[in-house]
């Protein structure tokens, strides 16, 4: 101890600060940095396909009062993501590039106020949610979250496989028009737009019921894998602007006359489902075609024969009446018009006469033959003719066969 000076002891209470209110020296109202990111899609194609490139920007800006040094960002590339290349890094001296699934940025300084700033491409090559986000650290400030991004724009709807879709069909049965019982055949062609091979490609037509499936014609690479009225093919692989075209051959059931067939096929891949194309509408059809055909399918009408022994004497003998009933009914959605009922007595048969038509119809009978003819038939009407015949002696001990035909300008071979 010096001469002079007293002696004495001092206690110090030192507080500790929260850990919240410790800012490394700098202002503790402000936070770090303000980390920022953006989403951009490039591709101009309305929505976010696979495919798509997208630009992000990553931003790391000092709010601090001192210099940051060793400033990075690390974003690491979700599933879905593949690194296309950087397209700018600022300020001068920074620089950013790829490693191992991320995409790292590096400045040596960070000034305060500055910002550090990467952009950078990458394309879609999958389907789901692409949440991106990335972190920042510096020699002052431990690893921190920057903002983080789903999709492009951020929050934006999520990606979808893409293809450019056409669907064809025709009448293939040459006979004046479209009729049940004819041929259709369908064209399919799909051609991958992505800017990815499309795997485990799959195109599926689950024809109408109006339809039923006759053959599938699959390209080159594809396999068919078609069962039941379910027309399917599948290609392992579809580069970037392959096309695949599916030729499918249906007959229109016989029960589908005026009823309409709305045709549609879906595809998928191991990128996504796809989405589905433009409805077939009866045929021809072609989604170019500014004016599609609406008439469905003619069809044959329901023709029933009833046959009565109007001689009530215990049995079918020869010199007994036979009083018929001739039905048909128009199953169709449009009208069939000039309807004609023909009935060619066997020789075993005389005619006797006709009792009656239905209204708007017209008896023409002449000989052994019965004819009537009908102006026309709306949708679900009936026409009926009631006639006689006597059984003759040449019918002794033989069956008594008869049919009758009838015709339509919808429908012009005989039924």
């Amino acid at each position: 101890m010096q001469p002079g000076f007293e002696a004495y002891e001092q206690t110090v209470n030192v507080v500790a600060p929260l850990a919240s209110q410790v800012r490394y020296g700098y202002r503790a109202q402000n936070a770090a940095a303000v980390a920022e990111k953006d989403a951009e899609d490039l591709t101009p194609n309305g929505a976010l396909h696979v495919g798509d490139v997208i630009r992000y920007t990553v931003s790391v800006t000092n709010n601090t009062g001192i210099t940051l040094t060793n400033v990075r960002m690390t974003d690491t590339l979700p599933v879905g993501l593949r690194f296309n290349g950087i397209e700018s890094v600022t300020p001068a001296g920074c620089v950013a590039g790829p490693s191992g699934g991320q995409v790292l940025g590096l400045c040596a300084e960070l000034g305060p106020g500055e910002m550090m700033r990467v952009a950078f491409t990458a394309t879609v090559t999958g389907t789901g949610r692409l949440v991106n986000s990335f972190v920042w650290s510096a020699d002052q400030v431990g690893e921190r979250p920057g903002d983080e991004c789903a999709n492009a724009p951020c929050d934006g709807e999520d990606p979808r496989p893409r293809a450019r879709l056409h669907k064809r069909g025709e009448d293939v049965t040459d006979n004046g028009g479209f009729f049940a019982g004819d041929t259709v055949r369908y064209t399919l062609r799909l051609t991958n737009t992505m800017a990815v091979t499309q795997t485990n490609l799959r195109i599926t037509d689950t024809l109408p019921v109006q339809l039923t499936l006759a053959g599938v014609g699959v390209p080159a690479g594809c396999v068919d894998t078609s069962l039941g009225n379910v027309a399917s093919v599948l290609c392992a692989e579809v580069a970037p602007e392959q096309v695949v075209q599916v030729l499918i051959t249906a007959t229109v059931n016989l029960n589908a006359g005026g009823q309409t067939i709305t045709n549609t096929f879906s595809w998928s891949s191991d990128q996504g489902d796809g989405g589905l194309e433009r409805p077939c509408v009866n045929v021809p059809c072609d989604p170019d075609d500014p004016n599609p055909p609406e008439e469905p399918p003619t069809g044959p009408l329901a023709a029933v024969k009833a046959a009565e022994d109007a001689t009530d004497n215990g049995g079918l003998y020869v010199g007994d009446t036979i009083r018929y009933t001739l039905t048909v009914t128009n199953a169709n959605a449009v009208t069939m018009t000039t309807v004609r009922i023909t009935d060619a007595l066997p020789a075993v048969l005389s005619l006797v006469g006709v009792d009656s038509v239905s209204a708007g119809c017209t008896d023409e009978s002449s000989g052994n033959t019965v004819r009537v003819t009908c102006g026309e038939l709306a949708p679900g009407a009936s026409a009926a003719v009631v006639f006689r015949a006597l059984v003759r002696p040449e019918a002794a001990g033989r069956a008594v066969e008869n049919r009758f035909v009838w015709t339509a300008d919808q429908w012009p071979g005989t039924e």
